[in-house]
């Protein structure tokens, strides 16, 4: 008979499996903070950012395969690699045997304003992981106006939304991942802001209203 708050309809549908009513469970989305990721100029020659940790659910060696096929259109592009983590000498590995060494960037993990303007001159968002609760560094890619390419798996299939802040394809399919970010990396003007008005329903100030409103019906209940 307890309530339940979890972040996402993956989640939700989780809980349902596990024996929880729904009438008992209630969604409440990550928000974003805007004063930190926010749109700014973009860089001139096309750049990509994979953000996260560098483990093998992850999949962060997927960002470097769709590299070696978008260097084909676009021969100075840059591809930063944000985060620390097991998989990361086996990436450096793969970067030399791709001969996409002088394309990529290590920049080990950063201070969340050094990352957010990174991110807000990139062209494109790769996110590859097999599961997310919900996705939050695609909203965050979003509120600074990057677009995201991304496997449709559990979690992220909710914080993209397809065709509007960035575009989702079967998992596994990678060719599929390749022409998704040609399509945004050629028309990234408009993909940029259709990604920052999806960002807009998202914020902490809301996430917060929605979790006093559910502490004072609980409350409420247990009182009478």
């Amino acid at each position: 008979k307890s309530e339940f708050i979890t972040i996402s309809e993956t989640s939700k549908n989780d809980l349902l499996g596990l024996g929880i009513k729904g009438k008992n469970i209630t969604i409440i989305n990550p928000g974003v903070n805007r004063d930190i990721f926010k749109p700014s100029i973009k860089s001139i020659n096309p750049s990509l950012i994979y953000f996260g940790g560098l483990r093998p659910y992850k999949r962060p060696e997927e960002a470097l395969y769709l590299l070696s096929e978008v260097k084909k259109h676009f021969e100075n592009i840059i591809l930063f690699i944000v985060g620390e983590g097991p998989s990361k000498p086996a990436l450096e590995k793969l970067a030399a045997n791709l001969d996409l060494k002088g394309n990529i960037i290590f920049t080990g993990r950063l201070e969340k304003e050094r990352l957010a303007r990174i991110l807000s001159e990139a062209w494109l968002n790769i996110h590859t992981s097999i599961t997310e609760g919900w996705g939050i560094s695609i909203i965050e890619a979003s509120s600074a106006g990057t677009p995201t390419v991304a496997y449709d798996v559990p979690g992220v299939s909710n914080s993209v939304e397809n065709g509007r802040n960035g575009l989702k394809v079967k998992d596994g399919e990678r060719e599929a991942l390749v022409n998704a970010a040609l399509s945004i990396l050629y028309d990234h003007e408009k993909w940029s802001l259709s990604a920052l008005k999806v960002s807009e329903k998202y914020s902490w100030d809301k996430a917060a209203e929605m979790w006093n409103d559910e502490i004072l019906k609980v409350t409420s209940v247990k009182k009478r």
